[in-house]
This record gives structure tokens, sequence and C-alpha cells, in this order.
């Protein structure tokens, strides 16, 4: 039988998790990361928008299917069930009985019902970990200043400028200090993609 949360003291009640998220709601900077997290996991899902991941990890926090460990700050909460939720998701459609990542032509010349499987582009297992290699540098070279952080949230999504600078709610001399210390914090990875 499962216990309830409210039974497990080393977990929050449902009350405790519905306060916690609207409590993380309220902070426009970690609003702005929990989107930005989202995005970060739903990469690569067939027929999932990073909103719908956000808000699944949300109903199976607030219904008790995900464990939030007390004294865990939510975003950390969120990102790790989204990856558990995201990674779900990508079993399943890896397993399932339709392969979403090959895409079917017919072939020139063929009857109509004689198709010929034509294997979508792929990114190599190497790119995938040395672009993992370089975020992870990035996140750690950038680690401790809150807004040089979000302009690289702000970055990710594609939003340079002012219009970076309304989407996190800065004006543009609090901006561009802080693009500035990022460009500054970011010529250790420039180095090396110079180097290589």
């Amino acid at each position: 039988m499962r216990r309830s949360p409210n039974d497990d003291p080393d977990r929050l009640a449902p009350s405790e998790v519905d306060a916690a998220l609207r409590q993380l709601w309220e902070n426009p900077a970690d609003f702005v990361r929990a989107k930005s997290l989202a995005r970060a996991r739903a990469a690569g899902l067939i027929d999932y928008s990073a909103e719908d991941l956000l808000q699944e990890a949300m109903v199976k926090l607030l219904s008790g299917d995900r464990r939030w460990p007390r004294g865990v700050h939510p975003l950390v909460v969120l990102t790790t069930a989204m990856h558990g939720i995201a990674s779900n998701i990508r079993k399943r459609t890896n397993t399932g009985a339709i392969n979403r990542h090959v895409a079917v032509e017919a072939a020139e010349g063929e009857l109509e019902d004689s198709q010929e499987v034509v294997a979508v582009e792929q990114v190599t297992p190497v790119e995938v970990a040395n672009a993992t290699s370089e975020l992870a540098e990035i996140q750690r070279l950038v680690a401790g200043d809150e807004d040089v952080e979000l302009v690289v949230l702000a970055w990710a999504d594609g939003l340079r400028g002012k219009e970076a600078a309304d989407e996190l709610g800065f004006d543009m001399k609090r901006y561009e200090a802080a693009r500035k210390r990022l460009m500054r914090k970011l010529e250790p990875v420039q180095a090396l993609r110079r180097e290589s």
C-alpha cells in the first residue's frame, strides 16, 4: 500500500507543495528560470512542449505522484521531476511501434505503395557530449551572479537587447552591465572554441 504524502515527514504535504509552487511563480527570476529549465528538458521531445512538461511536473508534484523532499529548492524539485517525465516520454517514443525520428518518402520510380525510409539527420554523440560539457562550464562560470545567470537564460531563449531586458524586467543599464560581465566570464569558453 502506498503511503500518503502526509505520512512522510521527509516530504512536503500537498498543501505545502501548493504554497511552495505559488511562491515560486511570484518571484519573476525563478519563473524565468523555471520556463528555461522546462525548455531545456523538453528539447527533442515529440508532441510535447516545454509548457506541457512544466504543467505535468506541477500536477504530479501536487497530486503526490512525484515526491517533494523537505528543504529542497523548488527549482531543483521541478527540474528533477521534468527530467524524469521527459526521460519516460523519450523511452516510450523510442520503444513505441512508430519511430518518429524516421522520415518516410515515396521512392522515385516505385509503385505508390512501396516506400523508401530516409533517416532524419541526427546529432552525433560526440557533439552532444561536447555541448553538454560546454554548458556545464558556462553554468560554472556564471554561478553566483543572478543577473548574469538570467541573461544566459534569456539568450538561450533567443532573446537579445531590449527584448531580453524586458523579459527579465531589467532596465537597459542593468541589462548592459550584466551582458558585459557575462562576456568577460565567457572568455575562457570562447578561447577553447578558437583552439578547436
